[in-house]
């Protein structure tokens, strides 16, 4: 009789109903699911990947990515349109949302001479492809690593079997890059890509090299740079700022002769 009274454990909670929408926002935006998607739902913290169509005045296209490669962005992200940010915010991959902007948030009565008449509106179609979490600081302290030189400290937070690259070898390299304050301001999965370089061929900065050229194929490091060895006293215009000491996740995936 006791275990009949147990309650049944809760479903974890999820913001994003999967449930098509149909709504309109107070400047009259019409936000309208034409296909729902599954999955991971988009969110800030998310990395999302969509193409998307443009149109004025409802059927006259002005712009697709439908010819180029998808566009890969984290949703948080201030270069996004901010009514985009909103209308994708619950997106799941493989739906397709509409926006209908009217006149008044649009593009005004002059339109965009050249491109959008006067007096239309818009309307936009986006497909999300995909829907990432970003990528968080492996749970090590500095404190855990080793002097790979002066000023330059590092973790195996996974070892790798293979050889260390030589000058002139191919790398590929999956790697994310955070601020003292945990902050990420770089990663080849926000890039959608991973990096691929040829030792000595290429530029890398002192602290990627010199850590680099010590990993074997396979391997995870945690490395932490003083300034000297990343971005100096010039630091990264808008990214990040001078004399300020950063760390890298890397995974070294491959090596690769020419």
């Amino acid at each position: 009789m006791v275990a009949s009274c147990r309650l049944a454990p809760e479903a974890p909670y999820d913001p994003f109903p999967t449930t098509a929408i149909d709504t309109t926002l107070e400047d009259g935006t019409r936000i309208r699911d034409l296909e729902v998607g599954s999955g991971i739902p988009a969110d800030t913290g998310r990395v999302v990947t969509f193409h998307y169509q443009s149109f004025y005045n409802d059927s006259v296209r002005f712009e697709s990515t439908y010819e180029f490669p998808p566009i890969r962005v984290e949703l948080a992200d201030s270069n996004l349109i901010p009514i985009w940010r909103t209308a994708m915010a619950g997106m799941r991959p493989g739906g397709k949302r509409e926006l209908t902007v009217t006149v008044e948030a649009a593009y005004g009565p002059e339109g965009l001479p050249g491109l959008i008449p006067a007096g239309a509106t818009l309307r936009y179609v986006i497909e999300l492809l995909e829907a990432a979490d970003l990528p968080r600081p492996w749970p090590v302290s500095p404190l855990a690593g080793k002097d790979l030189a002066d000023g330059l400290r590092f973790f195996t937070y996974e070892p790798g079997n293979g050889p260390k690259p030589v000058a002139g070898q191919k790398i590929t390299v999956a790697y994310s890059g955070y601020l003292p304050d945990g902050r990420l301001f770089d990663s080849s999965v926000t890039q959608g890509e991973l990096l691929e370089v040829v030792l000595d061929q290429e530029r890398l900065i002192r602290g990627w090299d010199r850590a680099i050229r010590d990993m074997r194929e396979g391997e995870k490091r945690v490395v932490w740079m003083r300034s000297d060895w990343a971005f100096g006293r010039r630091g990264h215009p808008g990214i990040v700022e001078p004399d300020t000491d950063v760390r890298y996740d890397f995974h070294l995936i491959r090596i690769e002769d020419p």
